[in-house]
């Protein structure tokens, strides 16, 4: 699904002003800043699940919603500024 034709939209800009990294990708790409907003999120996400893929200037930012409407994980890529804050914020291990 994409941003402009979802009107669940407003309901995720609500959950992403309190929103917190639960954990953080550990694939070890310097390109990735990817997090997610659950601990322990389930794989595969359950069925009912939607990714909202953005369309920011820069990168690709996806956001991947399980069937209740709760964000999951916040997928980020080729933003090194968003990496840079999130290394600070929560360094991965």
């Amino acid at each position: 699904m994409h941003a402009d034709e979802d009107p669940a939209v407003s309901g995720l800009a609500g959950q992403l002003a309190t929103l917190a990294i639960a954990a953080r990708c550990a694939c070890g790409d310097s390109f990735c800043a990817t997090f997610y907003a659950v601990a322990d999120p389930p794989r595969p996400f359950p069925p009912g699940s939607d990714t909202l893929v953005l369309d920011p200037a820069r990168g690709m930012i996806n956001i991947d919603v399980g069937p209740e409407g709760t964000i999951l994980k916040v997928e980020v890529l080729d933003r090194d500024d968003l990496k840079a804050v999130l290394d600070r914020m929560q360094p991965v291990v």
